[in-house]
């Protein structure tokens, strides 16, 4: 994982979940440390807009400014975006009716920046980074659920949001920027797999000490 910013030495390469605690980062001072934040910081912002806006969930942001300027390509990994396989709506609701909504850049940053910024400070219930979550999620078949038990059903722990981050000096780039996202989001879901195996296992350890 860690060799990733080496295979890509021409491009800027950062990984943070959504309270900004960098998991990843090609930079080498503190200095490119809060130029990648600040990205991630306005990617959030994005994101917060466009769940304002009622666009779903953005997998995808790419900002270009023409030839021989940066590229920069953020991704968002959300389990929250992926579909619930439970949920089937019938084909007379909304959510097959409604047309897609193209929205304005000018529009989504009319929404208030100051929300959004607290939207990425809050602690979120359940995207908290791996390296500082306290919580204890047990899984949903750890203990089948019975008439006599008095435990509430247990629920599979959710991965955190991830946002990954690749800059390319200039359009000639993009190529191997795009390259260079694909094998950064792959680390990200691995990062996002081995989160919820320990938290699964966490609540094993706590159901055994109990």
């Amino acid at each position: 994982m860690t060799s990733l910013p080496y295979q890509h030495p021409t491009l800027s390469l950062h990984l943070s979940d959504r309270n900004l605690h960098p998991i990843l980062t090609s930079a080498h001072s503190n200095t490119q440390l809060e130029a990648l934040t600040s990205l991630a910081t306005t990617s959030l912002t994005a994101h917060s807009a466009a769940h304002r806006l009622a666009l779903g969930h953005p997998q995808r942001l790419i900002v270009e400014h023409g030839p021989g300027h940066p590229v920069l390509l953020t991704t968002y990994l959300d389990p929250a975006a992926a579909p619930s396989p439970k949920h089937h709506p019938a084909p007379s609701t909304a959510a097959h009716s409604s047309p897609a909504v193209a929205v304005p850049v000018d529009e989504l940053a009319a929404v208030s920046l100051a929300d959004a910024a607290s939207d990425t400070q809050e602690p979120p219930k359940h995207h908290e980074s791996p390296s500082k979550s306290k919580s204890r999620p047990h899984t949903r078949d750890s203990v089948a659920p019975s008439a006599k038990s008095k435990d509430k059903p247990r629920k599979n722990p959710t991965a955190p949001m991830l946002v990954g981050i690749v800059v390319a000096n200039t359009a000639e780039e993009a190529p191997e920027a795009r390259r260079a996202a694909v094998r950064l989001e792959r680390v990200a879901r691995e990062v996002q797999r081995e989160w919820v195996a320990e938290e699964r296992e966490r609540g094993y350890d706590t159901d055994e000490s109990g």
